[in-house]
């Protein structure tokens, strides 16, 4: 698949150039930095999602779209001149002809982009998206800024990573914490499918102690059921500091909610 996306990369059309400001858009759980580039048919926003603990950044798009079914597939995101980075996106419709697309890369994205003046995001099946990056540090800035109090809102102290000498680790394979029972049957019968992004808090006796959803599919019951399943079967080896004691730590995790063909 690769030579293929590597060939839609030099297909691409000429960079869209950035049409407004960039927006900070958060609550308590969540941080976008969004910005629209090109107009009429052609128009995209662009923009970067935080993950609360910084290990990942999500790329997303918001295209014109029509199209109701859920879409998914490899993509790959280059910047000026470096290797491509792959990664896999799905896409879905969020109402008033727009459609979501998102993409998890890593946090090391972000740095790469600081200096950045051109990206292109090859999706697989569809026409590569262009952009004429602008000078990207002050909406870099802005959205530390909002991750700060992101964390604040969230009753995380900054300081806490440094406590911990061992990271908690899942104790056996995460997807065998979910199952088909776990998918709600309304959600099921009207053809929802999608990612929730969760915070996990993890406790000193290994258990979930609270799940908080940063990124949501969009379908209260299924963000519920997810942090539910991690809270009633996740089991962790805790997180220790230097002196071996088991110690308060956070993850971020996910669950794809994907109807069976």
């Amino acid at each position: 698949m690769a030579p293929i996306l590597l060939a839609m990369l030099a297909q691409a059309t000429t960079p869209l150039a950035a049409t407004g400001k960039w927006v900070i858009e958060g609550d308590n759980n969540m941080c976008a930095l969004l910005r629209p580039f090109g107009d009429g048919g052609d128009k995209v926003t662009w923009g970067l999602r935080l993950w609360p603990l910084g290990e990942n950044v999500d790329v997303v798009t918001f295209t014109q779209s029509m199209a109701m079914d859920v879409d998914r597939g490899n993509v790959q995101a280059a910047i000026d001149t470096a290797a491509p980075v792959s990664s896999t996106y799905v896409r879905f419709s969020v109402g008033h002809g727009q459609r979501l697309g998102s993409a998890t890369f890593p946090a090391s994205l972000l740095a790469a982009l600081a200096d950045a003046k051109q990206l292109t995001l090859a999706f697989e099946r569809q026409k590569p998206i262009q952009l004429q990056l602008p000078d990207m540090k002050p909406g870099l800035k802005a959205l530390d800024g909002c991750k700060a109090l992101l964390l604040k809102s969230l009753s995380i102290d900054p300081a806490w990573e440094a406590q911990v000498a061992t990271p908690a680790q899942p104790i056996g394979k995460e997807r065998n914490w979910f199952s088909s029972d776990d998918y709600p049957s309304t959600a099921i019968e009207g053809g929802m499918q999608g990612t929730s992004q969760m915070l996990l808090t993890i406790g000193t006796d290994g258990r979930v102690a609270r799940c908080v959803t940063f990124g949501s599919t969009g379908n209260k019951e299924m963000d519920a059921a997810a942090c539910q399943g991690f809270q009633r079967k996740g089991r962790y080896s805790p997180a220790r500091d230097k002196q071996g004691r088991a110690v308060l730590s956070y993850t971020s995790d996910s669950v794809s909610w994907v109807i069976p063909d």
